[in-house]
């Protein structure tokens, strides 16, 4: 989880409060670093259920801040077993989450989107 960790938080914050606005950076350069770190992780952008599917993680987690991420979109990093959600707003990434592993992607691929429901 480590070097997931360390590749998707490059220049991102873990979640720290919710109340704070966290530097964000574009991420299509985001991106590149992961890649460059951790050339087999698998990058995908989430659909609006799913979207909506991890905040309510997010927001049932006791481990992180009260509320949800001021974020209006997420993309899942999986890197072997190991895997993380980075909140995005408007391009850029704003905060990396670690999840749980295999069982939370495949709670996502479970979830069924209706007629234009992609983010």
């Amino acid at each position: 989880m480590k070097a997931l960790i360390i590749a998707a938080g490059l220049l991102l914050p873990m979640t720290a409060r919710a109340d704070e606005a966290p530097p964000c950076r574009p991420m299509a350069e985001l991106q590149k670093e992961i890649q460059k770190h951790l050339p087999s992780a698998k990058i995908a952008k989430m659909t609006s259920s799913q979207f909506h599917f991890a905040q309510g993680l997010y927001a049932s987690d006791p481990n992180t801040p009260q509320g949800i991420p001021d974020a209006d979109g997420v993309v899942l990093v999986e890197a072997g077993e190991k895997t993380a959600f980075i909140w995005t707003k408007g391009g850029q990434a704003c905060r990396t989450e670690p999840l749980g592993g295999a069982s939370v992607v495949k709670l996502l691929d479970q979830i069924k989107d209706g007629p234009g429901d992609a983010l």
